[in-house]
């Protein structure tokens, strides 16, 4: 279904989305979307994570992380240190 990475910073982002791009080969750019606020137009990205059949894998670093709701969510992946309990 969908899967959520967080990363640790924007540049980090961007070379964990290259790498699930390569692993994928996903060369139309569809299955694996960096979504961040550098990201063009990125409320209506998640809009499209949530709604849509791809993206199916989302990189973010703290944009996605409360209130959005993706009801086929089946992995969370965190690629950082995280301290929060809640997290």
């Amino acid at each position: 279904e969908k899967t959520f990475v967080f990363a640790k910073n924007d540049q980090h982002a961007i070379q964990l989305e290259k790498i699930f791009r390569e692993v994928y080969s996903d060369k139309d750019d569809r299955y694996v979307k960096k979504i961040t606020y550098t990201t063009d137009k990125p409320d209506d990205w998640v809009r499209r994570f949530r709604n849509q059949k791809y993206p199916k894998i989302a990189v973010t670093v703290d944009m996605i992380s409360t209130g959005v709701d993706v009801k086929p969510i089946e992995n969370i992946i965190f690629v950082r240190p995280t301290r929060s309990a809640v997290l």
